[in-house]
């Protein structure tokens, strides 16, 4: 971030040369311990409930073929606007257990839902579990997006298909995070930075400590996106088949029984490329399974927006 709380552009679209070593992917967030808890998150239960057809975005609208599953969702939703981007630091965590149909994240999501005239589109960025799709249950660092540009409709994770432009020769889409944090021990964070560059009006991903650039999704992709999102989240979402429970999500903590994953520092980018923060009157917290995932306090910080969420699943 530049000076008067600008975001700095990257200049003209070409690869960045960047030293890692530099930029710590993921970082302390400076909470050296938690205390030990009295009584565990895990060995809680609550009433359950059978989940909506979904996919990693929104819940009725599939955009790609292994995406309809159960989904449920812990998340702070801006209401309808117009918005330009966010950055926040995403608790990192491993998930466990998990089956190989299922798959649980924590992200941001870009969305523009065509105001009921043009088709839904998204990027979303964070951290996922997702062992079909990866082959193991590690912890990655993951985008996806989709676009409905004139009759087609397209999108994909990470870089399975074409249309992200990656800067960066040492950001993997998808590598695998660590260190990971501990239940009552060290919390790990990941800095994600989406913003749409005012002057090309390419979407911008930047990651790390530092925010280094990633790469970017190109304006001529998008046709709701193109000019603007009209609603952000934040938070998490896990998948599973309709007939298996619902994996954790988070640290796989309900915020009441012990310290839970959370979202920090997190502000949203102005049309004008500065960060600002955001009023209570223009978000609303969105849970479709209380009784499986819950979501905390949406508090005002010195350094932007914190709030805890997730859950130990079983729904």
């Amino acid at each position: 971030m530049g000076a008067n709380g600008r975001v700095n552009m990257v200049q003209k679209e070409m690869p960045v040369l960047m030293l890692l070593g530099l930029c710590y992917l993921v970082f302390t967030h400076g909470v050296k311990d938690r205390p030990t808890q009295v009584i565990r998150c895990a060995l809680h239960e609550r009433d359950r409930e059978d989940g909506q057809i979904g996919l990693i975005g929104m819940e009725d609208k599939p955009a790609h073929k292994h995406s309809v599953k159960v989904v449920k969702f812990a998340q702070i939703r801006m209401l309808r606007g117009k918005y330009y981007g966010s950055i926040a630091d995403l608790n990192v965590y491993g998930i466990s257990p998990i089956s190989v149909n299922q798959h649980s994240a924590t992200a941001i999501w870009i969305v523009n839902d065509g105001d009921g005239i043009r088709p839904l589109e998204i990027i979303i960025v964070g951290w996922i579990v997702h062992p079909q799709l990866y082959g193991d249950t590690h912890t990655r660092f993951f985008t996806y997006w989709n676009h409905a540009v004139g009759s087609q409709n397209g999108g994909c994770f990470d870089l399975l298909c074409s249309g992200f432009v990656q800067v960066s020769s040492t950001i993997s889409l998808g590598g695998i995070l660590s260190p990971l944090s501990d239940y009552d021990g060290h919390q790990y964070v990941i800095r994600i930075l989406i913003f749409k560059d005012p002057s090309t009006e390419n979407w911008w991903l930047l990651m790390g400590k530092d925010v280094m650039p990633v790469g970017y999704w190109p304006k001529s992709l998008f046709n709701s996106l193109s000019g603007h999102a009209n609603k952000i989240y934040w938070g998490g979402a896990v998948f599973t088949p309709k007939n298996e429970r619902s994996p954790p999500m988070g640290d796989g903590c309900f915020i009441e029984y012990g310290p839970a994953c959370f979202i920090a520092k997190l502000k949203l980018v102005g049309k004008r490329n500065r960060y600002r923060d955001i009023s209570d009157d223009e978000r609303h917290y969105y849970q479709n399974k209380p009784m499986c995932y819950d979501i905390g306090y949406f508090e005002k910080r010195k350094d932007g927006r914190y709030f805890p969420f997730g859950g130990p699943g079983g729904c």
